[in-house]
């Protein structure tokens, strides 16, 4: 009954992201248990919205240009133990890496004030610029950056959110959980967060976007492609 009640949480969890993911990013392929070649396992759902061209010309023989895409990994877990490195020490690293975030967005926020020439881009509002912090010249936050980092191979070493995390297979990564599950400062930087909300999906924390090649992108096109063969060799 136990793992009946967690196949139906689960299944529960990857229909609300789905959904959300349908309406959200509006994509042009999506594709569930997508083998991620890269980081050597799978995402629970993977998406990819590529631009369409205005005009079409199906007459011409010249090679189109590449279309400009967007991708997105999703990991679905309904308990912790999906989600950390099995470690003795895993709520006191927790509550450092807490603790650390913390003194991060302080730190930033001075050096935002003290090193302007960090800023990249031309946005218009500070707030909303990209920074270059890992140039900054603030020894105490470098040293403060490189405990995070400690932290954060100590917690998720060997899991998806890990390998996920060093391969260069997407734009954009989420974590979805039943609410209150995980909280923001227990994630990597780049690493977004949904909270299932009854049958809906609530952004607790946005991603932040990655780069991505448009080989990794055809690559990940043809693993969603495959992954929707398996399911219907399997019908």
């Amino acid at each position: 009954m136990a793992r009946n009640s967690g196949q139906r949480r689960r299944e529960s969890l990857l229909q609300a992201t789905w959904a959300w993911l349908m309406d959200t990013w509006q994509p042009t392929g999506v594709g569930r248990d997508v083998n991620i070649r890269q980081a050597r396992c799978k995402a629970d759902l993977a998406a990819l919205r590529m631009a369409s061209p205005r005009r079409l010309d199906l007459t011409s023989e010249k090679p189109l240009p590449l279309p400009a895409m967007h991708s997105v990994l999703v990991l679905c877990s309904i308990t912790q133990r999906d989600c950390w490195a099995d470690c003795a020490a895993r709520d006191d690293i927790l509550q450092e890496l807490q603790r650390k975030r913390a003194e991060q967005e302080l730190a930033e926020m001075e050096i935002r004030k003290n090193e302007p020439e960090l800023r990249e881009g031309d946005m218009l509002f500070a707030d909303m610029a990209t920074w270059n912090y890992a140039a900054s010249s603030n020894d105490a936050y470098q040293r403060l950056r490189r405990r995070i980092h400690e932290l954060e191979v100590l917690l998720y070493r060997g899991t998806r959110i890990e390998r996920l995390g060093l391969a260069k297979a997407t734009n954009s990564l989420y974590l979805a959980v039943p609410e209150g599950m995980v909280n923001p400062s227990e994630l990597p930087q780049e690493w977004g967060l949904l909270w299932q909300t009854g049958r809906g999906i609530t952004v607790v924390k946005e991603t932040v976007k990655r780069k991505c090649t448009p080989a990794a992108h055809w690559q990940l096109l043809e693993s969603i492609f495959a992954s929707g063969m398996k399911k219907m060799e399997s019908v």
